[in-house]
């Protein structure tokens, strides 16, 4: 994830949010029960600020676009903070496995997709598939306790990976696949904070004008998982 340019960030951050009460797609919105549903997911999902736009396009897919200044991260300096990045979200199980391809329309600096495990804009972990400061696209994630820890784990050349979040008992896990079939665990970890927590999608584009991720493949399974470096 990002660990250039806070001061710029930050800047156009303000200018977002400057002419956020003036646009209905830019501000966090109460949410709905039934508000979005995917076939593939039992829980209806509502979201925590709006896209610019959303399709469902199959029983087990839906295309999210985030628009110009959306993201959510907290820098481990503590110097740069934001969560305008839309969330679509659902109540899990207690233990389950969540996976999804995330295919990103990579257009500037930042753009990007992810899973989350949301529990409130202080304590997440998000799995993200980003263009990172040289163009390049990375496979990252973040675990925020507070302020947002910042992994960077490789580079992939191709806009098409397979992402999965498991949770096993207090044990949760990020897991990463090029085809969607052999699985290699990222990081395992227990989501900070108390409470309840959140699972879903989200886009952003910290950046450029607006960024259109694809999230298809979708599977949802309420189980614990048995094989923690693949998640299965």
């Amino acid at each position: 994830m990002k660990q250039f340019f806070f001061s710029a960030l930050f800047l156009l951050s303000l200018s977002f949010l400057s002419v956020s009460g003036n646009n209905s797609k830019s501000v966090t919105i109460k949410e709905k029960a039934d508000s979005v549903k995917i076939k593939a997911i039992p829980n209806a999902l509502s979201w925590i600020n709006a896209p610019k736009s959303f399709k469902v396009t199959k029983d087990n897919a839906i295309t999210i676009t985030a628009q110009k200044g959306t993201d959510i991260y907290h820098s481990a300096a503590g110097d740069f903070n934001i969560a305008t990045a839309p969330l679509l979200l659902f109540k899990p199980a207690d233990n389950f496995v969540f996976t999804a391809s995330v295919n990103v329309d990579f257009r500037n600096e930042y753009d990007g997709g992810s899973l989350m495990i949301y529990r409130n804009n202080k304590y997440y972990g998000k799995l993200l598939f980003e263009k990172n400061h040289f163009g390049k696209f990375q496979v990252c994630s973040g675990l925020t306790n507070i302020v947002t820890d910042d992994n960077n784990h490789f580079e992939v050349n191709t806009k098409k990976v397979f992402f999965r979040i498991g949770k096993s008992g207090k044990l949760f896990g990020f897991y990463y696949s090029a085809d969607g079939k052999n699985w290699k665990m990222l990081r395992l970890f227990a989501l900070p904070g108390s409470g309840d927590f959140k699972i879903g999608f989200c886009a952003q584009s910290p950046i450029g004008a607006q960024c259109t991720t694809v999230f298809d493949d979708i599977k949802y399974v309420p189980k614990a998982f048995k094989d923690f470096w693949t998640g299965n």
